[in-house]
């Protein structure tokens, strides 16, 4: 099944079958109480069947939120649908801006998708909404300040790249992060058969870009489609080690998920290089310039130097 919209109607529809469960289990329960305590006054059966039926709603939006809860979207998604919606969206926003109107609003407004169990000790929540746009909160204190400043400054270098979340707001008041969704966490079944390649290209972004995420794994390498993700930027530069020993202990741990990895399926997507026509050329751009800033630099040291020893 490819299409998401399809995938979320039976999520909706386990829902509705759960529920109902839930209800008629709560109408024997009150069955049996009314053989038990035949002497109840009316008022006092009325006082107990207004409560009953507050927490019957309770515990009706209490099992909508644990259904909605981190339930995995299929590995065949279809990526090329996520990227639209994710397109449309960011449109909407820019937009938005430009007319001056509260995107943030916006955002706030779209409808939660899904919520993330396995979130970073930093974070508060880490939400999937409509238009398959990822909020995350960080925690209002010195730690969570930390990571949301590296995240942000992070994602915007590598805006523009394939490989990470693109970075679509963010809040700065309340510690909130808006980018686009990256896909299931990497396994078996959603490695895509150029891994090793597309791992040299991360490797050479993230080096020229100097951006070490620093918590390099499975639990934080995503694929949407036939696209690596490199997700969660927070520690970026503390406890800082080379790029190049975080990608070989990376390419490592998905060794173990590749000697496993299931026979390739029938492709139904666009490559996800098409999404990314001119990446190489802007990064190659970039390169220059950090080459020539660091060669005029040593000039001018050199130049300093010479005029001290005069």
């Amino acid at each position: 099944m490819n299409n998401i919209y399809q995938i979320l109607y039976l999520q909706n529809l386990q829902k509705q079958r759960i529920l109902e469960i839930f209800k008629n289990g709560n109408n024997q329960n009150k069955l049996i109480e009314g053989r038990k305590e035949t002497k109840e006054t009316k008022e006092t059966k009325e006082t107990k069947e207004t409560k009953e039926t507050k927490e019957t709603k309770e515990d009706k939006e209490n099992r909508i939120n644990i259904i909605k809860k981190d339930i995995p979207l299929q590995s065949n998604e279809n990526s090329d649908l996520i990227r639209k919606n994710q397109h449309e969206t960011i449109i909407k926003i820019i937009e938005m801006q430009k007319n001056n109107k509260n995107y943030i609003d916006y955002l706030n407004s779209l409808k939660i998708i899904r919520r993330f169990n396995n979130v970073h000790e930093g974070s508060q929540s880490v939400e999937l909404l409509e238009g398959y746009i990822v909020k995350k909160k960080c925690l209002q204190n010195s730690f969570g300040h930390f990571l949301f400043q590296n995240e942000v400054n992070s994602l915007k270098k590598l805006q523009g790249y394939p490989h990470f979340p693109q970075l679509v707001a963010f809040d700065s008041d309340k510690l909130i992060i808006y980018m686009t969704y990256c896909g299931e966490t990497i396994s078996s079944q959603n490695l895509p058969k150029d891994w090793t390649k597309q791992l040299e290209n991360i490797y050479k972004i993230l080096n020229i870009l100097n951006i070490n995420s620093n918590d390099m794994s499975i639990r934080n390498t995503c694929c949407l489609g036939d696209e690596l993700k490199i997700i969660d930027f927070g520690l970026n530069t503390k406890f800082r080690k080379d790029i190049k020993e975080s990608i070989l202990d990376l390419t490592r741990q998905i060794n173990t998920l590749s000697n496993s990895r299931i026979d390739e399926k029938e492709i139904n997507y666009k490559s996800y290089i098409e999404y990314y026509p001119n990446w190489e050329s802007k990064l190659k751009t970039y390169e220059e310039f950090i080459n020539n800033y660091i060669k005029l630099q040593n000039q001018h040291l050199q130049r300093k130097t010479k005029q001290k020893n005069k």
